[in-house]
């Protein structure tokens, strides 16, 4: 079966001087009528490579998410795939039909009404008079928008514009779905209902591209990753080693954590800390970790705290609370206890999450996009212990041995 998009050795430039780019772009389009031109050329000066000779496939019915950090070349990459940029280099084959949002509400006219973008929208894709009236009423229903879908969009909030740019792309089919930080702004109710729209649209056969620097959402709903780093391909495969990538350099860039700022408008973890009856854990010993939350409203909730390696690679342990209940309004404190710890000599790092047990959806994180707590383990210094430290041992297991 023929892939969705088929991607090979595909480059794009950029010049960081605009006149000079200019120029650049008048010559580029000269020497390449009548006939459009696939070999990469060479950096002229002040050019660098967005992307730098990337190749990927996307099938059907499969979710590829596109990871790095900011200035990596994931939006260059999928301008190319949308077909709004042609690439410097390389081929970009696609088949079916692409529909996305690249940018949060970057094709809305601030000046139209929601109503008025919507029909705007919907004729742009392809859609007939006869259909309008009822896709337009989906628009508005999906969106949530009520009264304010009449006023000018100006004068709605970034989440309103989210909503109402994912609505206006999702009402008509495609085969291919980009979304680029769609995610990203919005209320839990909003992206919940996206999931599920994503999810269906997968199961029905299409594919999509996601760029997201949430985790959690890449887990949910996609099968492969691809990690760029400056352009290029740093890492391309499953979800989970794609992110051990992205933990790495995250544990590598982590500073002090500093003072923690929480939206109490929303679900959010104030604090996070360890607690031993001793000064240091040992192995074998008790651990207390305890959770300061804030809710803005009593709802149903389950709290998880993970422990992980040093280099953020491996979780050892998911701690996650078998009673899923509704945590109160304002603050509340929750505390696991680890009555006997099989952590063995070194330094893990503590996270923490506050699950919607309906979509198993974090609603707030503590040490995923900030550095973690740090738990350390000593014990005395002899030989086994330094054997096991060298050799990365992360628990030690209660085992016996009898001749047979």
């Amino acid at each position: 079966m023929t892939p969705l998009v088929s991607a090979q050795g595909v480059s794009k430039r950029y010049c960081r001087d605009t006149r000079r780019a200019l120029a650049y772009g008048v010559r580029d389009i000269w020497r390449d009528f009548p006939r459009r031109r696939q070999a990469r050329a060479d950096l002229r000066k002040g050019e660098f490579w967005a992307l730098d000779n990337v190749d990927f496939v996307v099938e059907r019915g499969e979710a590829l998410a596109v990871m790095g950090a900011n200035g990596a070349g994931k939006t260059t990459l999928m301008r190319l795939v949308a077909g709004i940029l042609e690439p410097d280099g390389g081929t970009v084959a696609i088949s079916g039909r692409v529909g996305g949002v690249i940018e949060l509400g970057g094709d809305l006219d601030p000046l139209l009404t929601g109503r008025e973008n919507a029909a705007m929208g919907l004729r742009w894709r392809g859609v007939k008079s006869a259909q309008l009236p009822e896709l337009i009423a989906d628009v508005q229903d999906f969106a949530e928008l009520d009264e304010e879908f009449d006023a000018p969009v100006q004068t709605f909030s970034s989440g309103m514009r989210s909503r109402l740019g994912f609505a206006i792309t999702t009402r008509v089919p495609c085969d291919l779905l980009l979304l680029d930080e769609v995610l990203a702004v919005g209320d839990l109710r909003f992206q919940r209902k996206c999931l599920r729209h994503i999810r269906q649209h997968l199961n029905g056969g299409g594919g999509m591209i996601f760029v997201s620097h949430n985790v959690f959402q890449v887990q949910t709903v996609c099968s492969r990753a691809m990690v760029l780093d400056h352009g290029r391909t740093a890492f391309s495969g499953d979800v989970a080693p794609a992110l051990e990538r992205l933990f790495a350099a995250q544990a590598e860039k982590a500073g002090d954590r500093g003072e923690r700022i929480v939206d109490r408008a929303h679900p959010g973890i104030l604090d996070l800390t360890v607690s031993t009856d001793g000064a240091d854990v040992r192995p074998g010993g008790p651990v207390a970790i305890e959770l300061a939350l804030t809710m803005p409203h009593a709802m149903r909730a389950q709290c998880v705290i993970s422990i992980w390696s040093r280099d953020l690679t491996v979780c050892i342990a998911q701690l996650a609370d078998s009673a899923v209940e509704e945590l109160p309004a304002g603050e509340s404190r929750h505390i696991c206890t680890i009555s006997s710890s099989p952590l063995a000599v070194g330094t893990y790092a503590v996270r923490a999450a506050v699950i919607d047990p309906d979509v198993s959806y974090p609603m707030a994180t503590f040490g995923f996009d900030e550095t973690p707590v740090w738990l350390k383990v000593r014990a005395e210094v002899d030989r086994r212990t330094m054997m096991g430290v060298a050799r990365g041992v992360l628990v030690e297991i209660e085992h016996g041995w009898q001749r047979g």
